[in-house]
């Protein structure tokens, strides 16, 4: 009788350590990964474009996630000229060196229902001076996902290629539904406006195969002025390129492949070959 109870006490014991382990991993499950971006331009001029260190962990329980971005002061640089310019020297390293973890940034994202509707959350918080940011997305009978965006002047994460935001943002973006009126899954299109600014963004994508149409329109409410641009995208298996135009023949053309990605911006006078870059990207879990 005794041995039994010595062996269900045993027992007892590998479990609950079994199940004290699961939780710990679990709890402190987070990723880790650094991205790296060099650019060459045109010019000779060779340097850091884009640095940060990100660390994600998932919180309550899974329904949210709060993440870290590091990004380095130090930005190293080189001019290939003659001189071969550059801010690579010991002295160099040294006067930047209390800069190396001064800039980062705080993001959190979490699913919560309330009055019954599902929404996803993802908020920038505004700490170390950080632009502040807050997208609540929900979804909407006929319409799909409708996304609420309050940005503040100077955030880097609401606009493409980590462009940072020129004027505060209130807007409301969602997707046209097309498929009451039009019976083609290669069309589709969405809808934004913007309170404080009044522009009104209207963007149509048309998907054939490899192939990609981008139509994108903003047309301000209050001036009555409007802007146009036509993007089109070409993709095989290993390889991207892509070419954007306005009515005034104002474009860039970008190729891509692996970690090498080329830009080219252009002009109806043509290309300046200093603006050409050749961008060099690597990226590594930690």
């Amino acid at each position: 009788m005794i041995a039994s109870k010595s062996i269900d006490s045993k027992k007892r014991e590998i479990l609950t350590r079994t199940r004290r382990r699961y939780i710990f991993q679990n709890a402190f499950k987070n990723d880790r990964n650094a991205f790296l971006e060099v650019v060459l331009r045109g010019n000779g001029a060779i340097a850091e474009e884009e640095l940060n260190i990100n660390v994600s962990q998932d919180i309550c329980n899974g329904s949210g996630r709060v993440s870290l971005n590091l990004t380095p002061g130090w930005m190293p640089r080189a001019n290939l000229d003659k001189n071969f310019d550059n801010n690579c020297s010991p002295a160099d390293l040294a006067s930047q060196a209390s800069n190396v973890a001064s800039d980062w940034e705080v993001s959190v994202s979490k699913d919560v229902t309330i009055l019954d509707q599902a929404m996803k959350v993802v908020a920038d918080l505004p700490l170390n001076k950080k632009a502040a940011r807050v997208a609540v997305t929900t979804n909407v009978d006929k319409l799909g996902d409708v996304t609420l965006n309050l940005v503040q002047r100077g955030n880097t994460n609401h606009l493409r290629d980590n462009q940072a935001v020129n004027s505060n943002v209130c807007s409301v973006a969602f997707a046209l539904p097309l498929k009451e009126v039009i019976d083609n899954d290669s069309i589709s299109a969405d809808v934004s406006y913007d309170v404080l600014s009044n522009d009104a963004k209207v963007r149509a994508y048309y998907n054939n195969g490899d192939v990609n149409v981008k139509l994108q329109s903003v047309y301000n409410t209050k001036s009555n002025s409007a802007n146009s641009m036509a993007v089109l995208t070409y993709t095989t298996d290993d390889i991207k390129a892509s070419v954007s135009a306005d009515p005034d023949m104002n474009g860039e053309l970008r190729v891509s492949k692996d970690r090498y990605s080329v830009r080219c911006p252009y002009n109806k006078s043509g290309v300046n070959t200093d603006d050409i870059q050749l961008r060099v990207d690597w990226s590594q879990d930690l």
